[in-house]
């Protein structure tokens, strides 16, 4: 190549990648990647070229071209544990699970301090009903950094799912301590303290959501039928009207009322309830007839007529 030649071969690259990052800030997805694609045919070597094509098309969700040019970042820097990382969710949006276990565990060989490949292959292996391993990449994950939220609520589900409630329910205070602006946080908490029938603890950490989102219907629903699980129907009853004040088709909190009110004698209206919600959603048929709240109501005909829909349908 004569040394115009050269000059002039440079001055088009620059050309490119000019353009290229000038679309990209643009939000001119497509068109940047016309010009880092002239760009790596002049230079396939080029590494942010190559690193910008992976993330526009992991942007546009075209996963088989973006892992193309991931690949060759790696061919270019083969120690690049965030790339390593990012194909391994690639692959895992491909459904190609092996190769995307063998690209976490890369990026850990290269980078045994970074978190989120630890937290992706738990995710993983949790999808995959690998339990085990599972708890084991998160653990190393909060050995790495404790306050890696997403880990902690996974691991607490783990604990959950595995009815080993005293080491969820740890987890879910600890994060509370570490982030105590959240209401999902009180309320993954209530949850777990529900699991395990102490529904007391559930109620205070239900409040305490409220009373960051008070306008919370789903917060208002489950402090009702904690309420409702320790007998105490009034009150049961005020958060779920209260709930249904936010949200007045919210099917869960009607029937959770409907069992409230059968409990309470208020028979009519929990009838009438129970059939607005099994009219918009009808799986809630099969959950009424084994739900012992509606007990006063299995000598009803209508009671029967209405949760007998599924079966119905089935026939």
């Amino acid at each position: 190549m004569g040394l115009f030649s050269f000059f002039s071969q440079k001055k088009e690259l620059k050309d490119h990648m000019w353009r290229a990052n000038l679309y990209r800030k643009q939000e001119k997805y497509k068109e940047s990647i016309q010009a880092y694609v002239q760009a790596v045919k002049i230079d396939p070597s080029l590494l942010e070229a190559q690193r910008n094509l992976g993330w526009l098309y992991r942007r546009l969700e075209h996963p088989v071209q973006s892992i193309r040019h991931y690949k060759k970042v790696v061919e270019i820097e083969p120690d690049d544990y965030k790339t390593l990382n990012i194909l391994g969710v690639m692959h895992e949006k491909i459904k190609r699970d092996q190769t995307a276990l063998e690209y976490y565990e890369g990026a850990i060989e290269c980078q045994p301090q970074y978190a989120i490949a630890h937290a992706n292959l738990g995710k993983l292996h949790q999808r995959r009903n690998r339990y085990n391993d599972a708890i084991s990449a998160y653990k190393e994950v909060l050995k790495i950094d404790n306050k890696f939220i997403l880990a902690r609520n996974q691991l607490a589900q783990l604990y959950l799912e595995q009815r080993q409630f005293d080491e969820a329910i740890k987890l879910y205070e600890g994060t509370i301590r570490i982030s105590p602006d959240v209401w999902d946080h009180y309320f993954q908490l209530a949850l777990a303290f529900n699991r395990c029938s102490r529904h007391e603890r559930a109620i205070v950490n239900y409040r305490k959501a409220l009373k960051i989102k008070p306008d919370g219907a789903l917060l208002h629903t489950h402090l009702g039928r904690s309420l409702f699980l320790i007998s105490d129907y009034s009150e049961a009853e005020v958060e779920l009207r209260a709930a249904l004040d936010i949200d007045a088709n919210y099917a869960l909190a009607k029937y959770n009322l409907a069992i409230v009110l059968t409990e309470k004698d208020m028979l009519e209206e929990a009838v009438d309830l129970l059939k607005q919600v099994i009219q918009s959603e009808s799986r809630f048929a099969r959950l009424a007839k084994a739900e012992s709240g509606f007990r006063k109501l299995l000598s009803r005909p209508e009671f029967e007529a209405m949760t007998n829909i599924e079966d119905d349908k089935d026939e």
